[in-house]
């Protein structure tokens, strides 16, 4: 095996939050929510004195995300298009909703 085979057999794994988008989803969902409707505001106490999880997946139920609208890292969206067509496998790492990650 040479270098170049080495390094595209080990996946290549991105956070989502930070990393690839320069937001948190938990902040950006906590928005839309509060949009949609602000008397959602009482809930989220109850929502987050169960952690982050069940604060993240309450949100996750009530709305959804456009993919498109968030601002993602040009640079790294680059570097991973050109890992990509290298042959390396990229995985998307996140504590966020599968809901809002497969989006």
């Amino acid at each position: 095996m040479d270098a170049r085979s080495d390094r595209n057999a080990i996946p290549l794994a991105v956070d989502l939050d930070g990393t690839l988008i320069a937001t948190d989803l938990l902040w950006e969902g906590l928005f839309i929510l509060l949009k949609k409707n602000p008397l959602y505001i009482f809930l989220v106490p109850f929502w987050a004195a169960g952690g982050p999880a069940r604060l993240k997946q309450a949100i996750a139920q009530r709305i959804d995300i456009d993919p498109a609208s968030l601002p993602y890292r040009e640079a790294l969206l680059c570097r991973l298009r050109t890992e990509h067509a290298e042959g390396r496998k990229i995985v998307l790492a996140t504590g966020t909703p599968r809901k809002f990650a497969d989006a």
